[in-house]
């Protein structure tokens, strides 16, 4: 049986829980599931201008991991203690969240689940332990609602952890496992956060598809990844300034600064206006042979043909004014809206020349199609392999993937 307090600093309330949890741990560790403080009027007010302060500061962008001692705790924070008999308190969530939150956890167990937290208290870093006074160590950029849930997990206060999280908790989750190298600890929630995530996988909001292209890769989930990959690819638009946007939101693709790989923002931007690109070559193309005579394919004299030229680029001019407005431009940069949107458009505007018997053909070769993105890079296959192994997912996806007959080609040759 272990106990779990919350207590509100400073104002001498408090709350007590009780609940069972199993522990893995050499020695049985103390924890806590949830707390819930309820806070007076009086608290609001005090609370309310550092609440309008932290909440500008969740507007800066986020720097690299790091943290910093402090030794002037905020009476108004409320502190959770995983463990009771902890001797480290993190306070997590001063740039991010609407209000900082303090967790009393075991230093000890943090060295043993996570390299990155054993190098920053046990190293020689600011945030080791003092020689006097508490070990307190922030981390501002940190959201706390990840790391409580994993907290949970490695205190062993397993009925706190949610068994099919929202997608956006999963992305979450991961970003933080991945920032202090602590993926090995979800292995018993593995398989149901990675079904949850990809149940989700023909949303149409841009923001999931986001989400779930770093989940995938995060679990070594090498199909999803590249479904998701080829989503984007797809359905994001672009501004004047040439950031791609997410559909139907408009926000944009950067602020999802984890997709996987670090190139993956451009690889994404690459490959959408190489699609594009040929695309509105492929158009162009088709409307150059119709100007030089070369568009129609028929037995018929010179000025039949030239007749039934100009019959389909009138077709074609007319469907691109009613469809678009005016023809697409020559240049991949020029066109704003998704590649999905693009090709929409042109086959609405190449709806006209179809039933033209043969002065039509040359149009049906327009290329209104583009192929899924797959993993080009031998580093990639080996960190997707590497995450499988490390949320224990290798024997799970392989095996799924044999049942459907997608079996991996032996001797794959890679591009880099």
């Amino acid at each position: 049986m272990s106990t779990c307090f919350s207590t509100e600093l400073g104002r001498g309330t408090s709350s007590l829980c009780s609940d069972t949890c199993l522990s893995t741990e050499t020695s049985p560790l103390s924890c806590i599931a949830h707390i819930t403080i309820s806070q007076s009027i009086s608290s609001r007010t005090v609370s309310k201008a550092a609440m309008g302060q932290r909440s500008n500061a969740r507007t800066k962008k986020r720097a690299a991991p790091s943290g910093h001692q402090s030794s002037d705790p905020n009476p108004a924070r409320v502190r959770t203690k995983f463990d009771p008999d902890g001797d480290l308190v993190l306070c997590v969530g001063a740039q991010v969240d609407d209000a900082e939150q303090e967790f009393l956890v075991s230093s000890v167990t943090l060295r043993r689940v996570s390299p990155v937290f054993k190098r920053m208290l046990f190293g020689r870093f600011r945030e080791a332990k003092p020689a006097e006074g508490d070990w307190v160590v922030s981390l501002p950029e940190d959201e706390a609602a990840p790391l409580r849930v994993l907290l949970n997990i490695v205190h062993s206060c397993f009925k706190a952890v949610p068994q099919q999280p929202a997608v956006p908790q999963i992305y979450e989750i991961m970003v933080v496992a991945h920032k202090y190298d602590m993926k090995a600890v979800i292995r018993p929630y593995a398989e149901d956060w990675l079904n949850a995530a990809a149940a989700e996988q023909d949303s149409e909001s841009g923001d999931t598809i986001a989400m779930l292209t770093h989940v995938a890769w995060e679990f070594g989930d090498e199909q999803l990844f590249e479904k998701m990959v080829t989503r984007l690819i797809g359905s994001c638009s672009a501004n004047e300034a040439g950031d791609l946007l997410l559909q139907p939101s408009g926000t944009q693709l950067d602020k999802y600064y984890h997709l996987g790989p670090n190139y993956m923002h451009t690889t994404i931007k690459k490959k959408r206006s190489e699609y594009i690109g040929t695309i509105l070559a492929s158009v162009h193309g088709c409307i150059e042979q119709y100007m030089t005579g070369t568009g129609a394919h028929s037995d018929r004299s010179h000025s039949k043909d030239s007749e039934c030229n100009y019959m389909i680029l009138g077709s074609i001019w007319a469907g691109f004014i009613t469809a678009r407005g005016s023809l697409p431009p020559k240049t991949a940069d020029e066109i704003l809206e998704s590649l999905v949107d693009l090709i929409a458009s042109i086959e609405k505007a190449l709806q006209n020349t179809k039933g033209q018997g043969s002065c039509g053909k040359v149009c049906s070769y327009i290329t209104l199609a583009y192929r899924p993105w797959q993993i080009s890079r031998k580093w990639e296959d080996e960190q997707l392999y590497k995450r499988r192994q490390e949320t224990g997912l290798v024997g799970d996806l392989e095996m799924v993937r044999t049942l459907n007959g997608v079996v991996k080609e032996e001797g794959r040759r890679w591009l880099y």
